[in-house]
């Protein structure tokens, strides 16, 4: 923290995925839900309550989630850089 002082932190998906049963456990810190893709059609925001970013002082309480997963799902990690980037005026994307 002293390096960047308390303007600098990260957000992320923490998780791990079990290949012999799908199961996906998870922990949000700060960041915007994966997105489940089943069926090749339907899109479900896969919540999970966040805990705050991660560099930071402020020590909520990390909620371990869990997602079973089947055959065929996809799950969608994406990151949110581009929606948040910042320029001298200010967020947003520029064209």
């Amino acid at each position: 923290m002293s390096h960047f002082g308390t303007s600098r932190y990260v957000t992320g998906i923490l998780a791990g995925l079990d290949l012999a049963d799908g199961r996906l456990v998870w922990t949000n810190r700060g960041h915007d839900p994966p997105l489940l893709i089943r069926g090749n059609r339907r899109v479900i925001e896969v919540g999970c309550p966040p805990a705050g970013p991660m560099g930071t002082d402020l020590n909520p309480p990390i909620t371990e989630c869990h997602q079973q997963l089947e055959p065929g799902d996809r799950l969608s990690l994406y990151t949110d850089g581009v929606l948040e980037a910042r320029d001298a005026p200010g967020p947003g994307v520029r064209p």
